[in-house]
């Protein structure tokens, strides 16, 4: 399934690339140089990977084979491969091929020379930065200057820079490589793509389990992203960039199998986590669209009412589980944010340091239900315990920077803004301080914008918020009277 998702990820990609250059579908219609070149490259590529991965990977070979030599074509091409793979993490899905793991430095290097590549290509060496860019600066340089000041200091600074410079990197392509609305589209697709991805191969890995059937076992997956509360916060960030475009495809009587499909797999992966956070972030995104497509109450009432059962499907499934579980969950949680202000208390300048959450839990908890190494399931407490008011507001200042942005967009992406708070509510259970997923949101808004800005004439998605055509948008001559 691994490789499905990534063979679909390669597809749309190539899709870009004919948009990009201009080409039309139908290999008559591609110069035969370039064909042949295309269908060498793909198998050589193919053949690299497969032996890599293994004789029996065929699928996974071509989704990835086929995806990286597509991504050398365009540094937007390559940036859209290494989200995919980074956020599907196909290394983790097969342990056993240990050769898999030097992709992500791989896919990090081909997209970084592509770029460059395309700016001696255009004579052209200036690159673009941004706020959030120095505000992610910031806050990495300040990341490991906590992680040195504290205790652990190697172990923490090796973690922080091993775990922190991919996502700068990955950040800094975004900026740079988004130029108009066709890169952002393809980024924003691969993006929901992979998420959804993650979701579907957690699906019969969980179904599978003997557990799932006798205890009703939570969704899980494999690997770092296999948690079920992460699970859940991925359907709640991957939804709206699944649903605004099949939305614009409907108004413009066009398929969006992709996206309906996704959509009902991020469903149904939020339902079987069981979670309330991502249940009740999923229904905060969707209320928050039709409140910006809404003028009137009774129209705000009517879509209420039609998009009520979706919510309270989801809502349902949220709340099946054990009461002394939901119980404990929240009991452990409050306890979690405790501990983190008291660490604060200790620690008011640096805070524990980058890392040290976990090592010093049972040292600051209250309580005692749960012993051992915890973390703090709270990506903003978790950043103000480990780095101090700081780093705390160096990372609030950038995503509530971003949030105005988005806010600014809605208009014409309020998938933006529907993500943004979505993700926001999910991410205060969950420690993603120091993951991927929060300043790739971030940095895809800004890039939003950016696109935006560039390009004034995109026409707006959330139409019902514009003047009237005939009194506004369109100058009456001298001497012609309007009929009534």
């Amino acid at each position: 399934m691994v490789g499905a998702f990534l063979t679909l990820v390669s597809i749309e990609v190539f899709r870009f690339l004919f948009k990009r250059y201009g080409f039309k579908f139908g290999w008559m219609r591609i110069p035969i140089p370039i064909f042949f070149m295309i269908i060498i490259g793909i198998a050589a590529m193919t053949g690299l990977v497969l032996v890599l991965a293994g004789p029996s990977e065929v699928l996974l070979a071509i989704g990835l084979g086929s995806s990286i030599f597509i991504g050398l074509f365009h540094p937007v091409a390559a940036a859209a491969v290494l989200i995919s793979n980074v956020l599907v993490r196909p290394w983790e899905n097969y342990p056993d091929r240990e050769m898999l793991g030097i992709l992500p430095r791989m896919l990090a290097g081909i997209s970084m020379l592509t770029w460059i590549a395309f700016l001696f290509l255009r004579k052209n060496f200036s690159f673009r930065w941004c706020r959030e860019m120095t505000l992610i600066s910031l806050l990495f340089c300040w990341l490991m200057f906590s992680a040195l000041t504290s205790f652990y200091y190697m172990t923490n600074f090796n973690d922080i820079t091993r775990a922190f410079i991919p996502i700068v990197v990955v950040c800094f392509l975004v900026v740079n490589v988004v130029e108009n609305e066709l890169d952002l589209a393809v980024l924003t697709k691969c993006f929901m793509i992979s998420l959804t991805g993650v979701i579907a191969i957690a699906i019969p890995y969980t179904v599978l389990d003997p557990l799932y059937a006798t205890e009703g076992l939570r969704l899980q997956g494999m690997g770092q992203s296999g948690n079920s509360n992460d699970l859940a916060a991925f359907g709640v960030l991957g939804f709206p960039f699944a649903l605004m475009p099949f939305i614009r495809a409907r108004r413009k009587k066009t398929t969006a199998w992709v996206e309906l499909i996704c959509m009902l797999i991020m469903l149904v992966g939020v339902m079987m986590t069981k979670s309330r956070a991502g249940a009740g972030a999923l229904a905060a995104s969707l209320l928050l669209y039709q409140f910006m497509i809404s003028k009137d109450t009774v129209k705000l009432i009517k879509q209420l009412i039609l998009i009520s059962p979706v919510i309270l499907a989801v809502g349902y499934f949220a709340t099946q589980r054990d009461a002394s579980d939901l119980a404990g969950s929240s009991d452990s949680r409050l306890n979690y944010i405790i501990t983190g202000f008291l660490m604060l208390k200790a620690y008011p300048l640096m805070g524990v340091g980058v890392g040290n959450y976990p090592r010093f839990y049972e040292m600051y908890s209250p309580l005692f239900t749960e012993t051992g190494e915890r973390t703090a399931h709270s990506t903003w407490m978790l950043l103000l315990s480990e780095t101090g008011p700081v780093g705390f507001a160096i990372f609030a200042y950038m995503f509530f920077r971003v949030c105005k942005t988005a806010w600014e967009i809605r208009k014409t992406y309020p998938e933006f803004i529907m993500s943004l708070l979505g993700y926001g509510i999910a991410m205060s259970m969950l420690s993603h301080s120091y993951s991927l997923y929060p300043y790739l949101l971030i940095f895809l808004a800004y890039a939003g914008g950016y696109v935006l800005k560039k390009n004034p004439d995109i026409k707006p998605m959330l139409v019902d918020d514009l003047p009237d055509p005939g009194k506004d948008l369109v100058p009456i001559p001298k001497g012609y009277r309007r009929r009534r």
